[in-house]
């Protein structure tokens, strides 16, 4: 299992350097805490345009004592002062997931993100169709990974992630695998027990 936090920034119109900048410094202070960390941009899909910033964590009591260190930390002190006298974007989070299927996929750093509506007593027939998918794409150059929300606003969530090496490869497997009339009726299958709501892809810069 990994223990994944998730920081998401939608920089002001005119201060998106500012916000890169901040969210970089963040993103230092999260890494000298223990974790290991990406930043993504969301280039298409919900939420196009703003920044994620992951950290991921073994477990969690890594992932508290991290909480504690960044809390603490006169950097972080000092970038929230900052972000109070001049915003540069609305910040939303952590929220903290984990990982239930795969893992992450650090030599990937193109990611379309799935995310479907599904009941706690619907999960694990979900997540049994995973490596069905995994066996059908295993010609491809690809890595799945699927987490669930911990500490959210909405907990009644499985997030997909499909990791891609560029997004000529991810236009690729859209194409030959996701076209496919075998991952269609892995589609239907999986509307049974739950309904696909939100995606987006995202780059790693």
């Amino acid at each position: 299992m990994t223990v994944i936090s998730v920081r998401r920034m939608t920089p002001t119109v005119g201060k998106t350097e500012l916000a890169t900048s901040r969210v970089r410094t963040m993103a230092g202070i999260v890494a000298t805490a223990g974790a290991r960390v990406r930043i993504g941009q969301v280039v298409a899909g919900e939420g196009a345009g703003c920044m994620q910033l992951y950290a991921a964590f073994p477990d969690f009591v890594s992932i508290s004592k991290a909480t504690s260190a960044i809390a603490a930390d006169p950097a972080r002190a000092k970038l929230l002062h900052e972000r109070e006298s001049n915003p540069a974007g609305e910040v939303v989070g952590p929220d903290v997931y984990r990982t239930v299927f795969g893992d992450v996929a650090p030599d990937y750093p193109v990611i379309m993100q799935r995310e479907y509506r599904v009941q706690r007593e619907n999960l694990q027939n979900a997540l049994s169709l995973l490596p069905e998918i995994e066996e059908l794409g295993k010609s491809h150059d690809y890595k799945m990974m699927a987490v669930v929300p911990v500490i959210a606003d909405d907990l009644g969530r499985m997030i997909v992630a499909y990791y891609s090496r560029t997004m000529e490869d991810l236009g690729r497997i859209i194409d030959e695998v996701g076209m496919s009339e075998q991952f269609q009726n892995i589609v239907t299958k999986a509307n049974t027990f739950g309904t696909l709501e939100k995606s987006r892809v995202v780059k790693i810069i």
